[in-house]
């Protein structure tokens, strides 16, 4: 910590006491927003309150990290603080008024919400968040390419909520083929995702590798007829663009 004067830290200290914004006293003294934040929280404690972690069932835990694989990133800002973020498109803004209740239920918090072009964010500030992400998923960087579970010594109900985070986000559903399709450019998760559904949920499906010049492999790991069926009772979905409109499936 940076050596301050007794003048200086008087003088900040009231203005702590004085609730001027950190921003305006860093301005006005010169002084490192992360020098008066260090003293704010020795004052008033904690400007930002951290989420807190209230899954009610295993399945919500797992639709999380399924969330998080399918569609999210994390990133270390300048100021060294852990992102979390997921994106949602903007044609599924309905999802994603889902997730913001969903999360506020979880973690106590409502996340931060933005429109950026075509895609809504949600995101979150927190290290116990970033844990809890990577007590259970391995990814490198940004999350790009590499995801995938730490291990698969989970319940059925757990894979259930890992499944249906994935198909709201990564998935999709043709209602002219009848057919749900999970994808991912990590080799890692689509072999997961094909355990999980031939020996957790007994569900079949084929394999497919699409190549496109310039860019990663995706794979594809879709589920037809009866079994598309059986998979969307299985997880029940809360994204609309990824379930029948119909029950014709």
């Amino acid at each position: 910590m940076a050596y301050l004067s007794s003048e200086i830290r008087d003088d900040m200290i009231n203005r702590i006491n004085n609730c001027i914004s950190i921003n305006k006293i860093s301005k006005e003294l010169n002084l490192a927003k992360s020098i008066i934040y260090y003293h704010y929280k020795k004052i008033k404690g904690k400007k930002f309150k951290d989420v807190e972690f209230n899954f009610n069932k295993e399945d919500e835990l797992g639709e999380f990290l399924g969330i998080f694989a399918g569609d999210g990133n994390f990133f270390h800002d300048k100021n060294g603080s852990y992102n979390i973020r997921i994106f949602v498109g903007y044609y599924e803004k309905e999802y994603a008024y889902i997730l913001e209740n969903l999360f506020f239920n979880v973690f106590n918090k409502k996340p931060w919400i933005w429109t950026n072009k075509s895609v809504i964010i949600l995101q979150y500030k927190s290290k116990k968040l970033y844990k809890l992400l990577r007590e259970h998923l391995n990814w490198i960087g940004k999350k790009t390419y590499s995801v995938g579970l730490i291990n698969l010594n989970h319940s059925k109900l757990f894979f259930t909520g890992f499944l249906r985070g994935l198909l709201d986000t990564d998935g999709s559903y043709n209602k002219s083929r009848n057919t749900i399709m999970f994808s991912t450019t990590s080799k890692n998760l689509d072999l997961q995702t094909a355990f999980i559904l031939e020996k957790i949920l007994n569900i079949r499906f084929g394999k497919y590798i699409y190549y496109q010049e310039g860019r990663k492999p995706l794979y594809q790991t879709l589920i037809y007829g009866e079994n598309a069926r059986s998979i969307i009772e299985i997880l029940k979905p809360r994204n609309k663009s990824k379930r029948p409109l119909t029950n014709n499936l």
